[in-house]
């Protein structure tokens, strides 16, 4: 494969592009997306990724084992294309992950396949990435509802700095967007966009309420 330029995406996993790092995080639901980016601007966030749409394929073996473990493999193509596998999630919410570049997605599937991987789950979403404090503010659009993550060093700097945005750590998810979507194809009452969108736009339809998701975030007047 030809080197490519590191993606400005992921700091910390394109400085160590190829080697295991520690993915730490936490997920909050967020309707109004808007508003928190402009209160994230205000309070010093610039802008490290501009908004865009990212493809993203899971893939496990024919008997579901990898999820049985917690892991994850990952191929994603926004501007470029990367390949990632992550580690069980450890008590402290953090887990090893491993991600690189590729030139083709479109032979990752194939290659994946013919290694006897299957594709278990495809979705799409809109991200946009904000820095701040040394921290990553992901604003993510999915076809079922809006959402921030905050990536940072240690679990007590994500803590910190979500809660100096105004986000109530107690609401914070511990479900992935696999795990919500999932949740959603097999609930008979939605029938919104779920995994992919149906226009060019994000869609309207938020499943809060079906998900029994908390807002973490509401705009102070």
């Amino acid at each position: 494969m030809n080197e490519q330029p590191p993606s400005p995406a992921r700091p910390r996993a394109t400085e160590n592009a190829g080697r295991p790092f520690v993915e730490i995080e936490a997920k909050f639901y967020v309707p109004d997306l808007a508003a928190f980016r402009e209160h994230a601007l205000a309070g010093g966030a610039t802008l490290l990724t501009p908004r865009r749409l990212e493809r993203n394929w899971r893939f496990d073996r024919p008997d579901g084992s990898l999820q049985a473990a917690g892991q994850v493999l990952r191929l994603r193509q926004d501007a470029t294309a990367r390949l990632a596998c992550k580690g069980p999630v450890d008590s402290q919410g953090s887990r090893r992950e491993v991600e690189f570049a590729i030139d083709d997605a479109q032979a990752a599937r194939a290659f994946l396949g013919d290694l006897g991987f299957r594709c278990v789950l495809f979705y799409e979403k809109y991200r946009e990435i904000l820095l701040i404090h040394q921290a990553c503010l992901m604003l993510d659009e999915l076809p079922f509802g809006n959402f921030v993550e905050v990536e940072a060093e240690s679990p007590e700097a994500v803590r910190r700095i979500s809660e100096q945005l105004g986000l109530r750590w107690e609401a914070g998810l511990h479900r992935s967007y696999a795990e919500l979507i999932g949740e959603l194809e097999s609930n008979p009452m939605w029938d919104a966009a779920t995994a992919a969108f149906r226009e060019s736009a994000a869609s309207a339809a938020d499943a809060g309420a079906t998900l029994h998701l908390e807002r973490a975030w509401v705009r102070h007047t």
